[in-house]
């Protein structure tokens, strides 16, 4: 078998020397040849793959070997192309700055054929061992080590170091979420990018790092670093990535006290310590510890139980209730979980629910849960007290069980309840894990009949999109944002727009956590009905929530109105929380899903307050151009639509509502092109002076 040729290029504008070397090499290799480094690049740019050494010679026309090798040393396409010099003999000066700009060795002149068979053979030898060792070692998508050659390194270094080190990991909160928006490709864009910044930021460290899997990184350093600094200047760069969504990330510590563990356990508790901090934003990072390891035998100890404690029924249904802030009457109720251990004792949910979600024992919770109140249900049927229609969570992890609908409707059809007097609560951030999923499930959960709630509201992830898309009926606000502290006071404006957000879409509003008659009197006076929290009945047992049922309904007292609230103006949402980036309001505004921006509308002009950045991304333009304070809005919308549009708007004002619209604005890129829209607008705060209005802009087609 004939083995296959390397390709050699000469660059020198001696045709001699050109000639000299093509018959030493001939036999061997290929051989091609330029005159100048241009022409050089233009090969090589065009025959990159076959080429496996460079013989250039420094000086030449056009562009000479210096030049060449500076352009070589930058350029990522040929930069691993190994380069021998051509030289005068003992050129010492010559030859120290040919290897300052990445040359890899030296021909001197006359040539020997003897040399230079040798140099060019070692140097292909060396640089293809090179590229196996890479190609075995390194990351094909971010260049850093596999998780297998980390592990080598790593050992070696704790065997021959008599140092302290330190594991550092990375890991990215939600990076499905970048892949299911905006495609694999740009999360593996964000991947990159984040390898070349912990290369760049631990520069001027001797590290090891990894990409071990997916989005997991690992970091291997000296203690006496100050890595911790390096860690938040990452973060900062990292938030600035240029996406529609913020992107989060935690880091794990462990210091490694004992360099006999086996590595890949070190990683579990770099893991375990990342665990620890998922979804606490204003935590970057969390160190491996012995109160981490207490923490983990304490959850352990819950999970050998689960299963036994279910089976004697040790948790127990209770049920809170759903009350009309107006009248006091119960409209419905919560099912909460509660645990109480024979030895354990009484186990908050927030301790034994994170640990079942994780296992997915939650989605037998979920349905003991169900069982119980269809049980209760039946039994006042079957008694002839009037049931309430009550509410039960089902968790992320049940909505991706394929069997989700059938052991729910196994459960219902076993006890005959009527499905209207079931309502199911999903949180909104599993719509930002798998919205797809999501909207699916509840689309048939709906089409059964079951009425859909949506817990938790306003928690940040929040989006306009997704209150269209999911079939919802029911939105639920937590108290919090009445909060009166300096950080939270604006945001009691949240509050004002979700009523909006439930007019204009027709949903049924509850505000839960509700204690003092002075919220009930606000919620009142801003348009919600409903309320759930301490002020009417704390959780209890399903008995005991019977007797206060029954009792409630003995009642005819209506609660009193306050007149704190009476006959005052109160905006849907101030200026300030909506200019505010740090506000509730913020949040929703600057979600990922939705196209938004804020707008001024008074004395026939309309111009941009705020727009958020999937506005600037959808309609290709910058904020200069929006925020031109002579730009009338009006100017761009097409002149058959101008008349339609203010008269739209003036309705809005006038009767304080939502509608849905549709116009032709002017691409500011080309303003012989538009862009046909349909666009919501909510109005947030109507004065006599001026309206602020929220436009949501949808199915946006550009037309030439």
């Amino acid at each position: 078998m004939v083995s296959k040729k390397h390709t050699i290029l000469v660059v020198d504008d001696n045709e001699i020397n050109i000639k000299i070397l093509e018959k030493i090499l001939e036999k061997d290799y290929n051989v091609l040849s330029a005159n100048n480094g241009q022409e050089a690049l233009d090969i090589i740019r065009s025959e990159n793959n076959k080429i496996a050494t460079i013989l250039l010679d420094l000086v030449m026309p056009v562009m000479d070997g210096f030049e060449f090798l500076k352009i070589h040393q930058r350029d990522r396409v040929f930069s691993s192309l190994p380069v021998i010099v051509m030289t005068q003999q003992n050129d010492v000066d010559t030859e120290i700055e040919a290897l300052s700009l990445g040359a890899s060795d030296f021909l001197p002149k006359p040539y020997n054929p003897i040399i230079i068979k040798h140099r060019i053979k070692n140097i292909i030898e060396l640089i293809q061992n090179s590229l196996l060792v890479n190609t075995l070692e390194k990351d094909s998508l971010t260049n850093l080590y596999t998780k297998e050659a980390f592990f080598g390194y790593v050992e070696k270094y704790l065997k021959d170091s008599k140092a302290d080190f330190d594991l550092i990991g990375l890991n990215i909160e939600r990076f499905k979420l970048v892949n299911d928006i905006f495609g694999m490709k740009e999360g593996d864009r964000l991947l990159e990018f984040i390898a070349k910044l912990i290369e760049k930021k631990f520069g001027d460290y001797e590290v090891v790092c990894s990409r071990a899997v997916a989005d997991q990184f690992y970091i291997f350093i000296n203690r006496d670093a100050d890595y911790i600094n390096i860690l938040y200047e990452i973060e900062r760069e990292i938030k600035a990535y240029n996406l529609n969504i913020e992107i989060s990330i935690h880091f794990g510590v462990y210091q490694i006290n004992n360099k006999k563990v086996p590595i890949s356990i070190m990683c579990d508790r770099v893991k375990l310590a990342i665990d620890s901090i998922k979804g606490k934003y204003n935590m970057l990072y969390s160190r491996y510890d012995e109160k981490l390891i207490e923490k983990i035998k304490a959850e352990q100890e819950l999970l050998n139980c689960m299963e036994e404690s279910l089976k004697n029924k040790d948790f127990k249904v209770y049920l809170q209730p759903k009350s009309n802030l107006i009248t006091g009457e119960v409209v419905g109720a919560e099912a909460l979980i509660r645990w109480v251990h024979k030895d354990l004792g009484f186990i908050t949910p927030n301790r034994f629910i994170p640990l079942f979600e994780k296992n997915g024992f939650i989605t037998n919770i979920d349905m003991f849960v169900l069982e119980e109140v269809c049980s209760k249900l039946k039994n006042w049927i079957d008694r002839g007290v009037k049931p309430i229609r009550i509410s039960i969570n089902l968790s992320r992890v049940d909505i991706y069980n394929p069997n989700l609908i059938k052991m729910m409707m196994v459960i219902i059809n076993k006890y005959e309840v009527p499905i209207e007097y079931i309502s199911l609560e999903i949180t909104e951030t599993s719509y930002t894990e798998n919205s797809k999923q999501l909207i699916t499930v509840v689309k048939n959960l709906k089409k059964i009949g079951f009425n859909i709630e949506m817990d938790d509201f306003g928690s940040g992830y929040s989006s306009l999109n997704m209150l269209e898309e999911l079939p919802i009926d029911i939105l639920k606000l937590d108290i919090k944002f009445l909060e009166t502290s300096s950080k939270t006071k604006n945001n009691i404006g949240i509050l004002n727009f979700v009523v909006g957000l439930g007019k204009w879409l027709d949903l049924s509003l509850i505000v839960e956590g509700v204690e003092t008659i002075e919220q009930v009197n606000y919620l009142k006076s801003i348009g919600y009905t409903y309320g759930q929290g301490y002020y009417f009945a704390k959780p209890m047992p399903k008995d005991d929530f019977e007797k206060y049922l029954i009792e409630n309904r003995n009642k005819k007292e209506i609660l009193n109105i306050g007149n704190d609230f009476k006959n005052k103006f109160i905006p849907l949402i101030e200026i300030e929380e909506i200019l505010n980036p740090n506000s509730q309001f913020s949040k929703i505004f600057e979600s990922e899903m939705s196209v938004l921006s804020v707008q001024e509308y008074s004395n026939g002009n309309l111009s941009t307050i705020r727009a958020n950045k999937r506005f600037f991304k959808r309609m290709n333009i910058t904020s200069e151009m929006i925020y031109d304070k002579n730009l009338n809005l009006f100017k761009l919308v097409h002149e058959d639509d101008i008349f339609e549009t203010k008269e739209n708007l003036n309705e809005v004002v006038s009767t304080n509502k939502g509608l849905l619209t549709e116009l032709r604005l002017k691409n500011l890129n080309n303003l012989n092109d538009y862009f046909k829209i349909q666009v919501r607008v909510i109005p947030l705060e109507i004065t006599q002076l001026k309206s602020i209005l929220l436009f949501s802009y949808e199915n946006i087609e550009k037309v030439i």
